[in-house]
């Protein structure tokens, strides 16, 4: 008996060590496996997940799935099935575990459309602020509540936005901010503000007072939701949890010729370029090119390109292919060649040659003495040009103000504004951030993302920089962060914990 009790005690510690080697192999193997990010996080006990899902199928089978709910043919269909190859009864009563939708189902109902007029009761109105200076009141239950606007078509907004106004009850714009489609159909609006604040930040992702009053000037914006957090990122408007997390991001990678295929911004600022020349000509109401015709010769449409940048360049040669007669502006001399390259006059202000030239040739913040003499220059330009288009960004700083109040005012009317510049502040005075509208006849247009009009090129080249990207940093298909290389070091923004980048630094600064 004892000797059958050691068998069975050494057995059981035999068990529970293989147990235990086992569980230690397959922790081994699930910490250094690369293909499962669940089985590494959770070594052992993420296998659980795997094996969960494969039983999963069978308890849904015998356990949870109802009659009908099973593809492609159900258990009351199959059991219809065997009773008629038994010979049995396989008569089916009308019931409601039945699909009645499928076209052509036979239906016995009663009554499926009862007269509302005289069953329905009228809901109580509500009063939402009620000792607010201006209250809101409405008498529906539902309404449009907050979504991801931006994963969704132009039209689909304005479709729900007419059928909020239609329906008398309000939209929530989601946390995207404000956008046309939101004002056109004249429905009531609740304005939400997240916790990214867009919409209603400065450049530094500070909260706009300015802004804010902007957007509660629109009467149709009755209400403000504030978000205080997400549950996928709560508290923190999308800020990685992790520590010790390697952050890049595509708008930091240098303008080098060796990234040139990585430039995201180069990318994207070329499709704005050529859109904006498009959009800015429908705005004009005239021709762009010398016409001779029957009636008489028609003169070139004037445009003025102010920064000659990558989306510069691109609207000055997309200008010039139209036909129309061309002048460019750029506080850095020695963009005057590329300039006159493609046809363009340069706009020349006498100054310092280093006076606007910044690193990695972008521009930088110019002398007082520089702007006072710009302006005066600009002025004569700008009066005289059917379409102006501001293209002037300054990295980590707002944009540039460069056509004031008073050169708007001196511009003719029928003439027109494309401000590329618009998510940064504006390079023009007058621009509402997101917004078109006319001002003493001259058209102003700030809207944002003008890449994103041309989404399948914006797509596809975008896709070729983030590749070029990642394969820059996997030469032989395995990752390598060679900290020491200038494409890599300048695209970061976070590693080993600490914040590498500048303006990354000086945005979190701001937010807290």
């Amino acid at each position: 008996m004892l000797t059958l009790i050691n068998v069975l005690a050494q057995l059981f510690i035999f068990l529970v060590g293989l147990g235990i080697f086992v569980i230690a192999i397959v922790y081994v193997l699930d910490r250094v496996q690369k293909k499962q990010a669940i089985r590494r996080n959770f070594p052992v006990i993420g296998r659980f997940r795997y094996w969960f899902e494969h039983l999963g199928e069978f308890f849904r089978q015998y356990f949870f799935a109802l009659d009908r709910e099973e593809m492609p043919f159900n258990r009351a269909e199959r059991s219809w099935v065997y009773r008629a190859a038994k010979g049995e009864n396989n008569i089916v009563a009308f019931g409601s575990t039945r699909d009645l939708r499928p076209v052509g189902t036979v239906i016995f109902v009663n009554c499926a459309f009862p007269t509302l007029k005289r069953d329905a009761v009228d809901t109580t109105e509500v009063t939402l602020g009620p000792f607010a200076d201006a209250p809101y009141t409405t008498q529906s239950v539902f309404h449009i509540s907050g979504m991801s606007y931006g994963a969704i078509s132009k039209p689909a907004v304005l479709a729900l936005s007419n059928g909020a106004r239609q329906s008398g009850i309000w939209m929530n714009t989601g946390e995207g901010g404000l956008a046309p489609q939101h004002l056109e159909s004249g429905a009531d609006l609740v304005f939400q503000i997240g916790t990214a604040k867009y919409g209603v930040r400065d450049a530094e992702g500070n909260l706009s007072d300015e802004r804010l009053a902007a957007v509660a000037s629109h009467e149709q914006v009755r209400m403000f939701e504030i978000k205080l957090s997400q549950g996928a990122k709560p508290g923190f408007g999308g800020q990685l949890m992790a520590k010790k997390v390697t952050g890049f991001s595509m708008h930091l990678v240098p303008r080098t010729t060796l990234a040139q295929k990585m430039d995201a911004l180069s990318s994207q600022s070329n499709i704005a370029g050529y859109k904006a020349v498009l959009v800015g000509a429908s705005h004009i109401g005239k021709y762009m090119p010398l016409l001779m015709t029957a009636a008489g010769t028609i003169q070139p449409a004037k445009v003025l390109i102010i920064g000659a940048g990558v989306a510069g360049l691109q609207a000055i040669a997309t200008a010039k292919r139209l036909g129309s007669q061309v002048e460019a502006f750029d506080v850095r001399p020695v963009v005057k060649e590329q300039v006159e390259s493609l046809g363009a006059k340069f706009v020349e202000v006498p100054a310092d040659e280093d006076d606007g030239v910044g690193e990695g040739g972008y521009a930088k913040e110019t002398s007082d003495e520089y702007k006072q003499k710009q302006a005066e220059l600009l002025k004569v330009h700008i009066a005289k040009s059917d379409l102006v288009i501001t293209t002037a960004l300054i990295p980590g700083r707002p944009a540039p103000k460069i056509i004031t109040e008073e050169m708007v005012n001196g511009m003719h009317g029928g003439s027109a504004i494309m401000d590329l510049a618009s998510e940064n502040g504006g390079n023009c005075e007058l621009t509402k951030p997101g917004e078109i509208y006319t001002r003493n006849g001259v058209i102003i247009d700030g809207l944002f993302n003008i890449p994103g009009t041309m989404p399948i090129h914006a797509s596809q080249v975008y896709s070729k920089n983030v590749s070029a990207l990642v394969n820059y940093m996997s030469p032989e298909g395995k990752l390598n962060l060679d900290i020491d290389d200038e494409i890599i070091s300048g695209s970061m923004f976070t590693h080993n914990g600490e914040i590498t980048d500048e303006r990354t630094a000086d945005a979190l600064k701001g937010d807290s």
